[in-house]
């Protein structure tokens, strides 16, 4: 698939998140990525097409997997909050489910193919995070 083609998978995402009705399961199990480098187009497509980096690149990020591959998902600073906090689950979520990560705060921006002590230095703090999900499929 294409950089530039949009995935059918963040279509219907950012129309799940537009229209707050989930993607059916039947739809989710046939537009679900077959690999770790779709997974991340996806990823990339929503986060664009939904605004969350305004042009800026992310600068937090959740991090898990295990060690053989790891992974990581950038967090939109429009979306994260400091506690305490109150959130209207009437009005944003339609599926709420909670999440603990751990979550790390970048002091310096990283390239493509830094190395491990690039990375290191690069991390400013690693904090707890609570995520709270709605679920989109």
């Amino acid at each position: 698939m294409s950089q530039r083609a949009t995935h059918p998978l963040a279509k219907a995402l950012c129309n799940a998140w537009a229209t707050r009705q989930p993607l059916s399961a039947e739809q989710a199990h046939l537009l679900a990525p077959q690999s770790s480098d779709e997974a991340y187009l996806v990823q990339q497509q929503v986060a664009a097409q939904l605004n969350w980096f305004d042009g800026q690149r992310p600068t937090a990020w959740k991090v898990g997997g295990n060690r053989e591959e790891p992974t990581a998902a950038p967090i939109a600073d429009a979306h994260t909050v400091n506690s305490p906090f109150t959130l209207d689950t009437s009005t944003t979520h339609s599926m709420l489910g909670i999440e603990a990560e751990l979550a790390l705060q970048l002091k310096a921006p990283l390239s493509a193919g830094s190395s491990l002590q690039e990375v290191q230095a690069s991390i400013g703090q690693v904090v707890v995070a609570i995520e709270l999900c709605d679920a989109r499929a």
